[in-house]
Order: structure tokens, then C-alpha cells, then sequence
């Protein structure tokens, strides 16, 4: 996949800005494509000063470097952090700062510079969506830029990028990428009713549709099979093609339908903590379900049709049994024990549901969204 980086870059495109993971410069998984570009003759500066919580100087300082370069075109390798960093240079570069004129939705005037996305984890879906997530230090929160511009040009999805991932990313990103396939699924449709003005633009997040419903379902069912088993055997190679297909899958899903609970909260306790997204995603999950299902049901249209769809496809045994080994020890653990030593992530939760880390658990009730405009949707009872 590496291989087509070159033809895949616009034919006028002599200057390459690399926007690279820092522990990548000088490995086998950069070195290949910085000779490939090399090799056609482009011009290459590399960026590769990511953290995990981006902030805003740095991107603001990245972009003017790239000016002076003269950047046509930008390659991003890396995990979601440098991904993104590509994107909002990119969007720097085309439209000019400071970056907190595009906070929010459709707030991006135009086209950016091509991005070509390369990504070295399989969980956050940023070389397929419409948004990046920076850290703002004067508002003291993550906050977002989304915009139908800010999809990458072209993502070049090569699981043996993930190979040399440790289980510790391996878990947060894969539980990252489940989050935002269950999240998609459970998004209520978007209703021109609630348009309060006709004149307005259509939201970046319209939620749950025809098309994104089957690949989230699909995207939820490799990634609970296959994840535990890369995070045991980094090496196995069907793990990671299967978990780089999912994690693509729920990235092309929750691009449309955006996400909600989980998410919202982790934009401000990621920024307070430090915590990387996949774990404060992942450790806000079940309670977020727990406290989804007691909310009364809305009078809204019934998705049973898509539930009988998810029974076929998704039968999820795993999840039934931690549930239900937990609830007959008397422990209220909610994530399986590879998820737990990978990434010490917590082995107890305060909810008392013996079922709070089932899949039926996502039968989900109307559940308010303070991140995008969606809602979760019911999933009624057979």
C-alpha cells in the first residue's frame, strides 16, 4: 500500500510537508516512503513535534514553517495526533489562522491542501472523517474543528503500518474505534424539523443513516473478535488487517453520524487529565450505557428492523460472558482482563448493572448529546 504513496500525490506537487509521529523519523515505517518521494523527485520537510494533546502554538508554528516552505501538498504518518496535525496545518496553510476562527462546525471557508493520510494505529479513523481535535490551553478543553474540508484526500490504510504498535495503543485505540462504531449506530437520524432555519447549513454530524448503520455493525463485530487477540500477539497479521478494517469501517460510519456520549465527556477530562483518548473514551463507556437504558423512551420511530440486523450479525458472546461470569462472582468488572493488563486500565466500576458490559446493554434509551447535535437512538426489546 505504501508503495502507491507517489501516484497517489497531485502530478504538480513538488513540495511534501511530512507531518510524522516523533518515535517514527528514522524507522523502517517512515524511511520507505521518504525514499519513494525522494525517489520521484519531491521536495521534503519534515514536522514531526506531535504530542498527544496538540496545541494550538504549535500547529500555528508548523504552519508558518510550512509557508516558508512552500508546502503543495501534506503526507501525515502516524496516529491520530499527527493525522489531525496534518489536517489543521493544512487548513493554516489554505485559509490562514488563528485556529479558534474555525472551532466548530462548517466554520472552514473552502478547500484545504491535500492531505495523504497514512495511519500507523487502527482506532481513530482521522484519515477518514471530517474533524481534528486540538488542545486549547486558554479555554483549558479539547475542542474540535469539523468540516467536510478537512477529509483527508486520499488514506492509505496498510495494517503492517500497526504491526510494531504496543498492546497498550493497540488497546486504546482499538477500544476508541468500538466506541465510535457503537456511537454511530446509536446516533438518532438527523430531522429537518429541527432546523430552526431553512437558510442554514446542514450539520457536519447528521446522525444514524441506512448506510452507516451496517458498517458500524460490521466494524463492532471485528474489532470485539479480533482486538483481544492483537492485543495478545501484536505479530499476528490477520488481527491487525482485521482490526485496521474495523477501525476504517467505524471511521467511515461515525464521520456522517458524528459521536456522543463517551466523547463529550472525555473532551474535557482528556484535557484535564492527560489521559490518552482510547482509555478516557473507552473507561466512560459503560457507565454512559448504564445510564443511557434508564432514560425514559422518547416517542420516536422504531429501529427494530436494524436490531434484528444486529442479532445477525453481531452476536458477541464475549461481551455477554464478562457481564455474566462478574454478576454470578458478585464483581462488577466491566472490561475483559487483556483490555485491563494492557492498558491497566480499571478493573471495577461503580455501576451496579450486572449487564453494564453486555452487548444488549446498547439497547439504549434517548440520551442527550453535548458534543454534536445527535442523540442515541432506542433499541427496542425483542
Amino acid at each position: 500500500m505504501r508503495q502507491r504513496l507517489v501516484a497517489e500525490l497531485p502530478a504538480d506537487s513538488e513540495r511534501v510537508l511530512a507531518v510524522i509521529d516523533p518515535f517514527l523519523v528514522g524507522t523502517p515505517i517512515w524511511a520507505q516512503p521518504a525514499t519513494l518521494l525522494e525517489g520521484a523527485g519531491r521536495q521534503v520537510s519534515v514536522y514531526s513535534d506531535i504530542t498527544p494533546e496538540l496545541p494550538v502554538d504549535s500547529l500555528t508554528a508548523a504552519a508558518a514553517d510550512a509557508a516558508d516552505f512552500g508546502a503543495q501538498v501534506i503526507v501525515a504518518v502516524g496516529g491520530g495526533s499527527a493525522l489531525d496535525a496534518g489536517k489543521l496545518i493544512a487548513l493554516l496553510l489554505a485559509h490562514g489562522g488563528p485556529l479558534s476562527r474555525y472551532y466548530g462546525e462548517n466554520r472552514v471557508p473552502g478547500p484545504v491542501l491535500p492531505v495523504v493520510a497514512l495511519p500507523t494505529t487502527a482506532g481513530t479513523g482521522s484519515e477518514v472523517t471530517p474533524v481534528a481535535v486540538i488542545a486549547d490551553s486558554e479555554r483549558e478543553l479539547k475542542v474540535g474543528v469539523s468540516s467536510p474540508y478537512l477529509v483527508p484526500a486520499v488514506a492509505l490504510v496498510d495494517p503492517e503500518l500497526t504491526m510494531a504498535a504496543p498492546a497498550s495503543v493497540t488497546a486504546f485505540a482499538g477500544i476508541d474505534a468500538l466506541v465510535h462504531a457503537v456511537e454511530s449506530y446509536t446516533a438518532a437520524p438527523f430531522s429537518s424539523e429541527a432546523a430552526t432555519d431553512s437558510a442554514a447549513a446542514v450539520p457536519v454530524f447528521t446522525g444514524r443513516n441506512v448506510l452507516t448503520a451496517g458498517l458500524s455493525l460490521q466494524a463492532a463485530g471485528r474489532i470485539h473478535r479480533w482486538l483481544p487477540v492483537a492485543v495478545r500477539d501484536g505479530g499476528d497479521r490477520r488481527a491487525r488487517a482485521e482490526l485496521s478494517v474495523g477501525a476504517l469501517q467505524a471511521g467511515i460510519a461515525f464521520g456522517p453520524t458524528g459521536t456522543h456520549l463517551s466523547h463529550a465527556l472525555q473532551y474535557p477530562i482528556g484535557a484535564l487529565t492527560k489521559t490518552p483518548h482510547g482509555l478516557g473514551t473507552g473507561c466512560c463507556f459503560p457507565t454512559c450505557w448504564t445510564f443511557s437504558r434508564r432514560m425514559p423512551r422518547p416517542p420516536c420511530g422504531s429501529a427494530s428492523s436494524v436490531r434484528r440486523s444486529a442479532s445477525r450479525q453481531i452476536r458477541a458472546p464475549s461481551w455477554r460472558r464478562w457481564s455474566n461470569s462478574t454478576a454470578s462472582s458478585g464483581s462488577h468488572r466491566t472490561w475483559p482482563s487483556w483490555a485491563s493488563s494492557a492498558g491497566k486500565l480499571p478493573a471495577s466500576s461503580s455501576s451496579r448493572s450486572s449487564r453494564s458490559g453486555s452487548w444488549r446493554s446498547l439497547r439504549c434509551r434517548l440520551t442527550p448529546c453535548c458534543c454534536t447535535r445527535s442523540w442515541t437512538t432506542p433499541w427496542p426489546a425483542r
